[in-house]
Order: C-alpha cells, then sequence, then structure tokens
C-alpha cells in the first residue's frame, strides 16, 4: 500500500480550506439592480410586534433584500423611517384606541387580578402621536401596510389619517403609490401582492369587503407596466393560514363546564326554540357560541375547525363569559369554516396565478408558502432552531402574525434564492447580526 506524505496530505487539505473560504464576486447576472424599489403590504414594510418602529423598518424585507442587492451594483434604497422605537401600529381594536406601540413581554393583570407574562402594549389615538407628521426625501419602499392593490391608484390615501388617508402613506406621498413607483423607473422591483387582499379579510373574521378574484386585481398590470420598460423583479406566493398563531393560538373549545352549568345554559337554549336546538352544551370542554351567518339564529357553537382569532379580548371571555348565552363572540373575532374555506382556496387561486404571471413576465417566484411549511416543521440558522410556534419559535412576532427581524431575515434568503435562480446573479445571503428572535427582558 501506498502512503501519501503527511506533508502533501495537508497541503491538499489546506489548499481544498482555502477554496472554500475564498468568497465568490457578488454579481447581478441578467438582472439590474440600478433602481430598487418595493411594493406590498405589511410583510415588506418591516411591520412586527404590533407595529412599525425604527429597528423594524431597519430590518424590513425589502431593506434586508435591497442591502443584499447593492452588494451586486444595486442602487440606493430609502425607507419612510419612523424614528421612534415604541413604534406606530394600527390598532386590532379601534373601539379601544386608534393605535398602539409596538408589543414586548411583560407582566400583565387580567380581569381577575391574576398576574402573566405575555405581550404588553401601550393604546393611544391620533391626537397623541407626532409620529404622523409628514417627512421628505426621497425614497424606495412603498411597501405600505394594510393597504390594497386598489388602493394602489388612489390619491386620497395620501391624505392625514384624520382626513381618511393611509397613517403610513400620507407620511411621504407625492401622488399616488403607483405613481410614485414608477417615478424611480424601477429596473428591480421587489414584490409580494394578495397578502392584503386574503388576511385583510381574514383578520376582519370574514366581514366586510369580499376578497377579488387574483384576475380581477392589479398583479398583471403592475407586472405589465413594470416590465415595460425592461424592469424586472421578484414577487412571492402567499403562506397558508395555518401557519400563523394568530388564527390558531385561542382553542375552539375553551368553555370548560360542570354537568350542572352544562345543563343550566342548554335549558336556556331549549327555550330559544328550534332555531337553538344545533346549541348543546356537554360536562368538560365545550365550543364557543360565536356570530355565524350559516344559521337562521345568527349564531352557532365552533366546532372543530372553527378558529377564534388573535384579536379576541380575553377578559371578555373570562370576566364577561363572551361566548355563552346572549355574549356571542363577534364575527369579527372569528371565522368559520365556510369562511375558511374562501380563504384557503382564495390563497390556491391567488398563488397559481401570481406562477403563473412570474413566469410570463420573467420575474424571479419566491415561494414562501413553500417556505412557511418549512418553518412549521423547523429550520436551523446558525445553529439556532426556528419554527411557527408563538413565542418560544422565534420566527413569529408578538402579534402573531408578522414575523420577527429573525424571521425577515430567513425570508429574505429565499426571496435572494429566487433572484439569483431566475438571473443567474450572484447575490450574498444576508447574515443580519442585528436580526434577533423573540426579545425577552433582560434580567
Amino acid at each position: 500500500m501506498k502512503y501519501i506524505p503527511i506533508y502533501l496530505y495537508l497541503f491538499i487539505i489546506l489548499s481544498i480550506s482555502c477554496s472554500k473560504l475564498e468568497p465568490h464576486e457578488a454579481t447581478s447576472g441578467e438582472a439590474d439592480f440600478t433602481s430598487i424599489v418595493a411594493l406590498g403590504g405589511n410583510y415588506l414594510s418591516g411591520y412586527s410586534n404590533g407595529a412599525i418602529s425604527r429597528t423594524s423598518q431597519e430590518n424590513s424585507l425589502a431593506n434586508l433584500i435591497a442591502n443584499q442587492l447593492q452588494e451586486a451594483g444595486g442602487g440606493e434604497f430609502n425607507q419612510p423611517t419612523i424614528d421612534d422605537e415604541d413604534g406606530l401600529g394600527l390598532n386590532i381594536r379601534p373601539w379601544d384606541s386608534d393605535f398602539h406601540s409596538k408589543s414586548h413581554l411583560g407582566d400583565r393583570t387580567d380581569c381577575e387580578g391574576e398576574v402573566s407574562f405575555g405581550p404588553v402594549k401601550s393604546l393611544f389615538n391620533s391626537n397623541e402621536t407626532s409620529l404622523l407628521g409628514s417627512i421628505s426625501g426621497t425614497f424606495h419602499n412603498y411597501a405600505t401596510p394594510y393597504v390594497t392593490m386598489a388602493q394602489y391608484d388612489d390619491a386620497s390615501l395620501g391624505l392625514s389619517y384624520d382626513n381618511g388617508g393611509s397613517p403610513y402613506y400620507s407620511r411621504f406621498a407625492s401622488s399616488t403609490i403607483m405613481d410614485d413607483v414608477m417615478a424611480k423607473n424601477p429596473t428591480f422591483s421587489i414584490l409580494w401582492l394578495g397578502m392584503e387582499e386574503i388576511y385583510g379579510y381574514a383578520m376582519r373574521g370574514g366581514t366586510g369587503s369580499h376578497i377579488p378574484l387574483p384576475e380581477n386585481t392589479k398583479i398583471d398590470s403592475i407586472l405589465k407596466v413594470i416590465s415595460s420598460s425592461g424592469g424586472k423583479g421578484v414577487i412571492a406566493t402567499i403562506p397558508s393560514i395555518e401557519s400563523f398563531p394568530y388564527f390558531n393560538l385561542i382553542p375552539y373549545n375553551g368553555a370548560s363546564m360542570s354537568q350542572n352549568e352544562a345543563d343550566s345554559l342548554n335549558d336556556v337554549m331549549i327555550s330559544g326554540g328550534p332555531d337553538f336546538d344545533h346549541i348543546r352544551f356537554v360536562e368538560g370542554d365545550n365550543g364557543f357560541v360565536f356570530g355565524d351567518s350559516t344559521y337562521q339564529s345568527g349564531v352557532s357553537q365552533m366546532k372543530e375547525g372553527d378558529k377564534l382569532l388573535f384579536s379576541l379580548p380575553l377578559d371578555s371571555v373570562k370576566c364577561w363569559f363572551v361566548g355563552l348565552l346572549a355574549r356571542v363572540i363577534p364575527d369579527i373575532h372569528s371565522l368559520n369554516q365556510y369562511e375558511l374555506a374562501i380563504i384557503e382556496n382564495a390563497i390556491v387561486a391567488y398563488n397559481s396565478y401570481i406562477s403563473l404571471k412570474a413566469q410570463e413576465y420573467g420575474f424571479a417566484l419566491a415561494d414562501i408558502n413553500a417556505y412557511f411549511k418549512q418553518v412549521e416543521s423547523g429550520v436551523l440558522w446558525n445553529g439556532v432552531g426556528y419554527d411557527l410556534e408563538f413565542v418560544s419559535g422565534g420566527f413569529i412576532s408578538l402579534d402573531g402574525y408578522h414575523p420577527t427581524s429573525r424571521g425577515y431575515a430567513l425570508i429574505a434568503n429565499q426571496f435572494i434564492e429566487a433572484i439569483n435562480e431566475e438571473y443567474d446573479a450572484s447575490v450574498p445571503m444576508t447574515t443580519c447580526t442585528d436580526c434577533r428572535g423573540t426579545e425577552f427582558p433582560k434580567e
């Protein structure tokens, strides 16, 4: 047997190691990153922990991607930054206040005086915040929270919040969102379209406006106008509603009772007549009673598969028995199986349409729907595990819907992989050492 001399062996190992460590030059391939814009809603804007804050915008999904594109010759990418660390979030319960600060983990006291550890935020109204004022500058991130594609050509969106405009876009609006985007002559666009159409409906419990068919939205026209001048970009698919704690955290059958309590409630239901025959209680765990327009009575008892939303005021359930008898859980805080079918069918239709249009116009496709399913099973980054569990998973922030900054960084790399594959580019992945998962209080 012949042996390789030890010095030759070491030389081979060192040569291989050095070749692996040698950095690859960042290139744009067939793409042009000279003028970058972002267009979409909450996710691209940096919304996290229920609000937009200084840090969340610095680590916004759009900014994380744009920073890496700049390594491959990309142009500047400025954001309409909110210069406040507590942030500005639209309140999902506007009867309490217009806005609130971002959520943080801390002690909170419920209606019975019990103290627990969980998300805490401060409430305030429009006349109590200085964060709604106009700012000047040149901006490239036009992703605007809670704005649908139908509003992209609506000039009234730029009016002040008190006059019916968007509290976010009105701060830096020039004309309309679409006009402002095209004024930048974008050569590369970061797009995530359809999330607000679908999840705007879902987060209102299926109330309000319906979900438009994808072919009746501006997806095609946006891609057409961008590509008509030679622009390219990346567009993302939409994750399943099953991926978000916001819709899956509160159990549908949390009404626990004794046999005597169940019998008393059943007597009340029987006295209501045959319209309430579908509502019955048993000893143990029971489904809550919630608004359901599919029944003659307008109410129903929750079954497995129905969902309670994160917006549900749990104090009202605990101390005021909302979800039982006359105090039904309002539609806005729940989704029945009919509404869930509408949402899931819409997601399938939008993802199919987005994939088709990405191919038609030569845009990169980031399949974030598929990636969220990977995260559900758990993913590793730098030896740390992340999944979709609320708080402990580190991927979804304290509002149950938007990612943490670390979650956004992981998503950003999916966008970059899609860009590299579609355009034969070599854009480096983000490492984002400043990005964090769930932040716990310092002792």
